[in-house]
């Protein structure tokens, strides 16, 4: 039997649904978000405005002025974000059978700046295996005459450096305080 949903799902590429509607209102979703926590206007009306405003000129510059398609490497990142959100639900359900106060051990358990590193290295991990560097770095940084493994690995190096140094400064600021 042939699958009922792919009809479906290619029809939706079609018309723009996964290149576009879908990831702009994700975008003015979190505009909003940004917009209510700064609460710089008092008014909801305005908020929703300049987040659908924003969004809209987002995503009309990536649509209209580069060549990027981001429907592809959104899906594979939020299917992929998907799956480890899940793995760790039933990872702690499993794990509350065992513990009774599953809070407090955690508590106990994360206090060191591992849980930070391993989420970011996971961040970085999902962010290059579905493709959204390419938002950020373009691929005609990659073809060049030394070929793919060094540049990328130069980039890689600048922004694991980077990194550790925002890390740096911010545990020095919490040492002082």
């Amino acid at each position: 039997m042939a699958n009922l949903f792919e009809p479906i799902a290619i029809k939706l590429v079609e018309i723009g649904v996964i290149g576009f509607l879908l990831p702009w209102a994700i975008t003015a979703a979190i505009f909003w978000g940004f917009m209510r926590k700064s609460k710089l206007f008092d008014s909801l009306y305005v908020d929703g405005l300049i987040a659908l405003s924003a969004s809209f000129f987002l995503w009309g510059y990536l649509v209209g002025g580069t060549a990027i398609e981001l429907g592809a490497p959104l899906a594979t990142f939020m299917a992929q974000v998907s799956v480890i959100i899940l793995v760790l639900v039933f990872g702690l359900m499993g794990a509350s059978m065992f513990y009774p106060d599953l809070q407090k051990t955690l508590g106990e358990n994360f206090k060191s700046r591992s849980a930070l590193y391993i989420m970011i290295a996971l961040f970085f991990g999902l962010f290059f295996s579905s493709g959204l560097y390419k938002i950020i770095i373009p691929p005609e940084i990659f073809t060049g005459p030394r070929g793919d493994v060094a540049t990328l690995t130069l980039v890689l190096a600048i922004l694991i450096g980077g990194l550790f140094i925002v890390i740096g400064i911010q545990g020095a600021k919490k040492k002082e305080d």
